[in-house]
């Protein structure tokens, strides 16, 4: 992951964090239990790992992925994850309501500074890839079942928070 000198320091960590606060919201939406957990846990570092591949010429969204590939890759997406919810709980934001209005407080902020320096390009593929990322962490594991009996992969929970994501994101 660069530093970009194109942003104050204090929003390039908001930016950084973004993604992963994204996978965060949707994995505290639903009850997945433990091994549901686990998996929503790993579609979040495979999904943000992907895009080294599905956006290369992206320079911004390149920028903002851990280092390396393979194990060395998902153990640093695993350092960025556990960082953001230590920033998350720094700021005692400790429930699923409060992750909620800090995402949209830094989206809103990040937003229309990263539409204004990376152009509509780039600014529309990391609105997309943070989309990406909310419906990989959602299919990774169902809601609601009992020992892998019933249960549902897009429970209704979380197709409000992506609903609810996906319209705040077409409005920035």
């Amino acid at each position: 992951m660069s530093k970009n000198p194109g942003y104050a320091p204090d929003i390039w960590n908001k930016i950084q964090r973004l993604p992963f606060m994204v996978a965060i919201g949707m994995e505290g939406t639903g009850k997945s239990g433990l091994a549901g957990s686990a998996q929503e846990r790993n579609a979040t570092f495979h999904s943000i790992l992907e895009a080294r591949d599905s956006y290369p010429d992206n320079t911004f969204i390149q920028g903002l992925l851990p280092p390396g590939t393979g194990e060395q890759g998902m153990e640093a997406a695993l350092n960025q994850h556990d960082m953001a919810m230590d920033q998350l709980e720094e700021k005692g934001i400790v429930t699923i309501e409060g992750l909620n209005d800090h995402l949209r407080a830094c989206l809103k902020e990040t937003m229309p500074l990263i539409l204004e320096n990376e152009g509509q390009k780039h600014h529309d593929e990391f609105k997309e890839w943070l989309l990406h990322i909310a419906s990989e962490v959602a299919l990774s594991a169902k809601e609601g079942d009992f020992f892998g009996i019933g249960g549902q992969r897009f429970s209704d929970a979380e197709k409000r928070y992506y609903e609810s994501l996906h319209d705040l994101l077409n409005t920035l």
